[in-house]
């Protein structure tokens, strides 16, 4: 699951896991994301505006009721201007920087955003095949099928 909290929008402009469908409950293209951002930044002007994603994770076990999950958070910033570039799908990514860079994401080169997927989604990498074991060893002291 994917959520967003941003450092400068009240509670009530906060799009939480609605981050396509922002204001009106519809799925926005691409660009009308973009307009919509333009169109917020612009009523809320500042400094070091912050974006906080969250990404979370989660692996349930429903025949012994066990669950795992795990969240991390990439931070990122506005940038002064919007990068021409678009990614598709990831419209946001031309006009947020990440934290620990100083440009857009749609402007990082392939070997950065490597390091930036990395440096945030490597707890999930970590506590997954633990998570795993876990569930396999609750599997082997019952008799429910194993997860190989």
């Amino acid at each position: 699951m994917t959520s967003i909290f941003i450092d400068f929008l009240p509670d009530d402009l906060q799009p939480g896991v609605f981050v396509r469908r922002l204001g009106n409950g519809r799925e926005r293209s691409d660009q009308e994301v973009l307009d919509y951002w333009r169109e917020t930044l612009a009523r809320f002007p500042g400094t070091k505006r912050t974006f906080v994603w969250n990404f979370s994770i989660a692996l349930y076990d429903a025949a012994h009721g066990k669950m795992w999950s795990c969240r991390v958070e990439q931070r990122s910033f506005v940038a002064d201007e919007f990068s021409k570039k678009i990614r598709p799908g990831y419209p946001m990514s031309s006009f947020l920087i990440p934290e620990g860079f100083d440009k857009p994401s749609t402007e990082l080169t392939a070997l950065e955003r490597a390091q930036l997927d990395e440096r945030v989604f490597s707890p999930f990498l970590e506590v997954f095949p633990t998570w795993l074991a876990e569930a396999e060893a609750l599997s082997s002291t019952s008799n429910w099928p194993t997860l190989a």
